[in-house]
């Protein structure tokens, strides 16, 4: 499972401890920061979640986003234009459930 958290600077960052313990603990894990306002940022961390979450995506794998109103408005749309089958995006419904 590789989860993509966006932010869009290292400072920005929600709970990296965390996300770290997280990722040591579960072998099954990996976890990929996307920074779209760094700078600094690896190469392969530069960009916005779902540009980076597209470039780790395979094809037997679903999608599930989360996030800001704007940013879900064109995840779809971008998932299905990147080749990814409809049946395996999820986003929130109208009450934040995925």
């Amino acid at each position: 499972m590789t989860l993509v958290v966006g932010a869009r600077t290292f400072a920005d960052l929600y709970d990296p401890v965390t996300l770290d313990k997280l990722q040591q603990a579960h072998h099954w894990l990996t976890i990929v920061p996307a920074f779209s306002h760094d700078p600094c940022a690896e190469p392969v961390e530069r960009g916005d979640a779902p540009t980076i979450a597209l470039d780790h995506h395979r094809p037997d794998q679903d999608v599930y986003v989360c996030g800001p109103p704007p940013m879900l408005a064109g995840a779809r749309l971008r998932l299905l234009a990147a080749g990814v089958p409809a049946d395996r995006i999820h986003l929130p419904d109208a009450q934040g459930r995925l």
